[in-house]
């Protein structure tokens, strides 16, 4: 609406202000120019910063039909529809039903209502839907997975994937029975 104006909306409208109080008008008509000019400041101020906020939330959609071949980078959002085979850095992955990924991943939160084949890093969590198939080498902090959703492959908790001890089987005995 105002994206493209950067000057001040009220510019004119300060010039009537100022030259309204030197002559002689009506005390309630300078009271309204200057209730118009503060609405105009403040309807400047909520598109700057409606445009700021668009700026810093970056949502790349592949949507149904679409094939997508590469690398992505600076996007907060993937959204995918269609068919993605990439290496991606992100904050949120959102796969639907239609929709599938074949790649190299590290996001904060992944939504797989299509299908997944690759190397998964969710670093929070991991929500695999109904309709959601996800295979490969997968690492998750937290994981849902709703009745009718599938995983396979090599999956880990992230705290697995910390600890490389090896683990032991068998029993120790106490420090009491030991010979």
């Amino acid at each position: 609406m105002f994206r493209g104006n950067r000057q001040p909306v009220h510019k004119d409208t300060e010039m009537t202000r100022s030259s309204a109080t030197q002559s002689n008008v009506n005390p309630a008509m300078v009271g309204q120019l200057n209730k118009v000019a503060r609405h105009a400041e403040d309807i400047q101020k909520d598109a700057e910063a409606e445009s700021k906020t668009d700026n810093q939330h970056r949502k790349l959609t592949v949507g149904p039909g679409i094939r997508l071949k590469g690398e992505i980078t600076d996007c907060d959002t993937l959204v995918v529809e269609g068919h993605v085979e990439v290496s991606a850095k992100t904050r949120l992955i959102e796969i639907a039903e239609t929709g599938t990924l074949i790649g190299d991943i590290e996001v904060k939160t992944a939504d797989v209502s299509g299908r997944f084949d690759g190397s998964l890093n969710a670093n929070e969590r991991l929500m695999i839907r109904s309709t959601g198939r996800v295979s490969g080498k997968i690492r998750y902090d937290i994981i849902e997975i709703e009745s009718g959703g599938r995983i396979s492959g090599d999956v880990e908790t992230k705290e697995e994937a910390k600890d490389s001890s090896p683990i032991v089987k068998g029993v120790n005995k106490p420090d009491s029975m030991a010979s």
